[in-house]
């Protein structure tokens, strides 16, 4: 069986780096255009287990919306985990994270690409990180700078990873938070034109 979990995994990712010949070396993205992000990292655990990590703790966005005008994005981020009642119920990954805020894209040449931004936070329970303490009674507003990079697979596909600096204040005790966001989750973004 993990053999042949192997083989699909890498049949899967000869697919993904085999590009068409046509494909521009620079891609000229529409001037107006929306992008939806998704955090793949779950799904590449599961398939591929770095270090035996809980495919849950993978980042605190699951899904990031982008509007672009020319290079200037607005954008929002949501993540969650909560887990439905039971038994076996774990209560240590329960979180909601939320983001807005803006962007810039610049080219940095071929099929790279380079974002930054300046966002607002709400996090309840935890940013989702591994070894971040999860408190389901802590709840953070901040705010901080965000920087991204990305790879065009294909003229509407795009790889991206990214970081974070977060800092604010518990809402409870009033006490400063500060939180670095690694580089952990890995997106794949889909650019949909207007």
């Amino acid at each position: 069986m993990r053999y042949l979990v192997l083989f699909i995994f890498i049949l899967a990712a000869q697919c993904a780096c085999s590009q068409r010949p046509e494909f521009k070396q620079k891609y000229l993205v529409p001037e107006n255009y929306r992008m939806i992000g998704v955090n793949a990292s779950p799904l590449l655990v599961q398939l591929v287990p770095f270090n035996k990590s809980n495919p849950l703790t993978t980042g605190p966005f699951n899904v990031t919306f982008y509007r672009f005008a020319e290079t200037r994005a607005f954008h929002t981020a949501l993540g969650f985990n909560i887990p439905s009642e039971g038994e076996d119920t774990d209560f240590e990954n329960i979180h909601f994270n939320f983001r807005l805020g803006f962007s810039k894209r610049r080219a940095l040449g071929g099929r790279w690409t380079y974002f930054s931004g300046f966002d607002l936070y709400f996090s309840a329970g935890g940013l989702n990180l591994r070894k971040d303490p999860n408190d389901d009674d802590k709840v953070i507003a901040a705010l901080g700078p965000r920087w991204a990079i990305g790879y065009a697979l294909e003229e509407r596909l795009l790889l991206s990873i990214e970081t974070a600096a977060v800092f604010g204040f518990d809402l409870e005790f009033g006490t400063p938070e500060f939180r670095f966001v690694p580089p952990v989750a890995l997106s794949l973004n889909f650019i949909l034109p207007k």
